[in-house]
């Protein structure tokens, strides 16, 4: 395991990075080494998946089917954009599982996988 620091924005990019990734074809050593990191950072994200929806109902209008939303270039977006913005530069330490490049070295793609390189 090892001990990472990210920023919230980038625990998400990881996330959808993961998804991507899991797309191709992978061994089944492969796809359970990825969907275990997968795993963890979807747990770390709740709390601030949680949060956006809260900021969501705090600026955001209901409309008559219950659909919450937010317009675009109102007081309301911008406030929202600011917290959300705030909420996204946290940093936040993770344990993840250390990420095995060599594993995946005969893996051709074109998926963009940053973050997850972060980890080997």
């Amino acid at each position: 395991m090892i001990k990472i620091t990210l920023k919230i924005e980038d625990i998400f990019t990881l996330q959808n990075e993961l998804n991507n990734f899991l797309k191709i074809k992978l061994t089944v050593g492969q796809r359970f080494s990825l969907r275990e990191i997968l795993n963890i950072v979807s747990n770390e994200l709740k709390v601030a998946s949680e949060t956006r929806e809260e900021l969501i109902k705090k600026f955001g209008t209901e409309d008559d089917e219950k659909n919450i939303t937010i317009t675009p270039n109102t007081e309301e977006f911008n406030s929202f954009v600011k917290e959300w913005k705030q909420i996204l530069e946290t940093e936040k330490e993770i344990e993840l599982p250390k990420f095995d490049l060599e594993s995946f070295k005969n893996i051709e793609t074109d998926i963009d996988i940053n973050i997850l390189f972060k980890l080997k």
